[in-house]
């Protein structure tokens, strides 16, 4: 659900004598010690071929451009616009993939644990053909008023046309950083998309916005 090295880049001292407090719709300020605590895993399996070898390079990329991101006082920033070429040196192409895939990866866990009325065929075959996802776009988002040290992911807002859903959408939140998942299987939200971080359309920049009204948290 939240990825370890996010986690130690917020608390880099979690250990069981100084843990950190999670709260879900369930429990509050239960104590976790351990940034790989299966407290912060998703339940729906996935298997270890996937988890591991598969899906390594894509971990590692987001691990990268996080850390990367994280740098910077969001909250205090105007305008921002970060070039991947100012993260990786080379392959751009594919470290953008690669962080697009581990989302991908992300959100079909997400659709399995919790029920998402989302058709996950296209998340397979991205990860299974190292493809980008049609349907899945990235905004970047600044925190605005959080200073506390904090990650979360949100629930997911799900809109629906008779049977269809059309749009679903979550907050992956590290500090102040938060990464807004939009999926748009019928071309829903063309007025998010063209500036959305997607390798089938706009990869080489990572652009920063405002939270907006419509934003779901």
């Amino acid at each position: 659900m939240i990825k370890a090295s996010d986690i130690r880049s917020i608390f880099p001292e979690i250990t069981q004598e100084n843990p950190v407090l999670l709260h879900t719709s369930n429990e509050n300020n239960f104590p976790v010690g351990s940034a790989k605590s299966d407290k912060f895993k998703f339940k729906a399996p996935i298997c270890d071929t996937c988890n591991t070898n598969r899906t390594s390079p894509h971990d590692k990329a987001w691990e990268k451009v996080s850390k990367h991101l994280l740098q910077y006082d969001l909250e205090r920033r105007g305008n921002l616009s970060i070039r991947m070429a100012k993260i990786f040196t080379s392959n751009i192409y594919l470290n953008a993939l690669n962080v697009h895939l581990f989302f991908v990866k992300l959100f079909g866990c997400r659709v399995i644990e919790n029920g998402i009325p989302v058709e996950i065929t296209s998340f397979s075959c991205s990860i299974m053909n190292n493809t980008p996802n049609p349907y899945l776009f990235l905004r970047f988002k600044k925190a605005i008023g959080n200073s506390l040290k904090s990650l979360s992911i949100s629930p997911v807002h799900v809109e629906k046309k008779g049977t269809e859903t059309v749009v679903a959408a979550w907050m992956y939140s590290v500090g102040q950083l938060n990464v807004e998942l939009l999926y748009a299987p019928s071309g829903a939200c063309n007025s998010f998309l063209k500036s959305s971080f997607n390798p089938l359309n706009q990869f080489r920049v990572v652009r920063f916005d405002d939270f907006e009204p419509e934003d779901f948290v």
